[in-house]
């Protein structure tokens, strides 16, 4: 996404999670742009309410790894990398946390 699209999404989605909150996609989104600027802590957030929106949410459990990656947590990390790859092992992300977690 290029940084107008995500101010747009940083500016229209929160409101529209906070409308329904069902929708993991809107937090796993939010969650990914805030990752990706280096905010971890938001992307967290964003992630474990996507995961209440929808526990099998893989994508969540990428960006809550990375956060607590970042934060030096490896067990958390790795517990959550782990729930990814049960989830989709298969997925976009799966080759990339397999090699992750054998290093954690």
């Amino acid at each position: 996404m290029s940084d107008k699209h995500n101010k747009e999404v940083l500016a229209l989605c929160p409101e529209a999670f906070a409308a329904d909150s069902s929708d993991a996609d809107i937090a796993i989104a939010l969650a990914k742009i805030e990752f990706d600027r280096g905010k971890s802590a938001l992307a967290a957030s964003w992630g474990q309410k996507a995961i209440v929106a929808d526990p099998n949410a893989a994508d969540a459990y990428v960006f809550i790894g990375g956060a607590e990656q970042s934060a030096g947590h490896r067990k958390a990390a790795k517990e959550a990398y782990k729930r990814y790859l049960q989830l989709a092992p298969g997925g976009r992300y799966a080759a990339d946390l397999r090699a992750i977690v054998g290093s954690l």
